[in-house]
């Protein structure tokens, strides 16, 4: 809207709160609220509010800690990608992710206003309402707190980011619910990479060696392609991998000696400077494809129908590359090898991620490990006891009999005999007085 319209053209409704949009003393439109739902109430209001921000403050950092919006802090998300040369992939996952929330919360929006848990509660339950992943919600929430922390550094927003969060949210594991899916044994691993294509021309190549060292080295899909003759040392048994998280995630990757015979091979005719690994384009569609057909020649090789069921209900249904990496880990897991390494093996800074997603212990080694405890002398047995009345129904009969006699006693005698009569003698006189 012109910024010369009359004030009562600029005001709008928010629900049933008027605001009203307005230029500050240096010509930047804005946005605010006027806490009214009154049209004139507003409007006197708002007159206040523009005549305040049209004359420059006399505190330049408390204005701006007043004034900052949601685009201020996505620019020195920006400006902090720069300074610390942030991977390309972060920079991108900033972009979509503040793309969301600048669309849901509005990029003039003010942080005082929106940075709240209240707002956040409203900016969820939108993307709830677009059928967003909640891990994706959960990830946004976790860059808008980076965004006011960054902002409160630079002294253009004052609060305490951690407190902006909503139940549901607050933890990774509250969202993410990890696949314990993995191949766990190495003839089902030799099976997918049988099934695998093995007719390498102008169309499809060769992807043997990429589910072997999937499974041998546990790289990230993005870091395979990255490995290059020069970061291969067959002498040290090591190869060096590029991280695509961080700078700093250079490492270096020992090799075993399927992993040595492999890079020996490729290396054979390679040039310098090239990947040894080809992008995978259609990796996941193809991995779905190729573990089906392994699949099925699992189950149809099992020797019986019971061992052909169990096959069926314990391998995964689906295979991407993160369970080729979760395979990885879980193996060197049951090996033995501590958290620890296999953290440093996959290229993170702590135990977190294993314990959560990719160290899956098989039952197997838990049967390994009970065994592992002290032998311990098995207790006498206990014969059972032999057939009769125990010692309390004894005593119950007892009295209950006892009860019975005293009963007896206390009858009085019949006129016909002058005692009484049993049962028996009874019924035989019925029976002669009916003839």
């Amino acid at each position: 809207m012109y910024r010369h319209a009359p004030l009562e053209q600029r005001l709008f409704l928010r629900g049933r709160i008027w605001a009203f949009q307005g230029y500050d003393y240096r010509g930047k439109r804005y946005k605010a609220t006027t806490h009214q739902t009154d049209r004139k109430a507003a409007i006197k209001a708002a007159r206040k509010i523009e005549d305040e921000r049209a004359v420059p403050p006399s505190n330049p950092a408390s204005h701006r800690a007043q004034t900052a919006t949601l685009d201020d802090g996505l620019t020195e998300l920006e400006l902090h990608d720069a300074r610390v040369n942030a991977p390309e992939t972060t920079r991108q996952f900033h972009e979509d992710r503040g793309g969301h929330l600048r669309r849901l919360f509005k990029g003039e929006a003010l942080l005082v206003e929106i940075a709240n848990v209240a707002t956040l509660k409203k900016y969820t339950d939108k993307r709830l309402a677009e059928e967003a992943e909640r891990s994706t919600i959960f990830k946004e929430h976790v860059l808008f707190r980076q965004i006011l922390g960054l902002a409160r550094d630079k002294g253009i927003w004052s609060g305490e980011p951690k407190k902006i969060a909503i139940d549901g949210f607050r933890k990774y594991s509250d969202v993410y619910k990890p696949s314990r899916e993995w191949l766990e044994k190495v003839e089902h691993i030799e099976a997918l990479i049988a099934h695998t294509s093995a007719n390498p021309d102008k169309h499809r190549i060769d992807r043997r060696d990429d589910i072997l060292t999937y499974a041998n080295t546990g790289v990230r899909r993005r870091e395979i392609t990255k490995i290059k003759p020069e970061h291969v040392d067959l002498g040290k048994r090591q190869v060096m991998v590029h991280g695509t998280k961080t700078v700093g995630a250079l490492r270096p990757l020992p090799l075993n000696d399927v992993m040595v015979a492999m890079f020996r091979r490729r290396l054979r005719d390679a040039p310098a400077g090239v990947a040894l690994f080809v992008e995978w384009g259609s990796g996941n569609r193809d991995l779905q494809a190729n573990w089906r057909r392994a699949r099925k020649s699992l189950i149809a090789s099992a020797k019986h129908k019971r061992a052909a069921a169990e096959l069926d209900a314990t391998l995964p249904r689906s295979m991407t590359f993160n369970h080729l990496r979760r395979t990885f880990c879980s193996q060197m897991r049951n090996a033995g090898v501590s958290l620890d390494d296999c953290a440093k093996l996959l290229g993170h800074e702590d135990r977190t991620m294993v314990e959560l997603v990719y160290g899956v212990t098989a039952l197997d080694t838990l049967h390994r490990a009970v065994t592992k405890l002290p032998a311990m002398a098995l207790p006498p047995e206990r014969l059972p006891r032999r057939k009769g009345l125990s010692r309390r129904q004894k005593r119950r009969l007892r009295a209950h009999r006892k009860a019975a006699v005293g009963a007896q006693d206390s009858c009085p005698p019949t006129e016909t005999t002058g005692s009484v009569l049993g049962s028996d003698e009874l019924r035989k006189r019925a029976g002669s007085g009916a003839k």
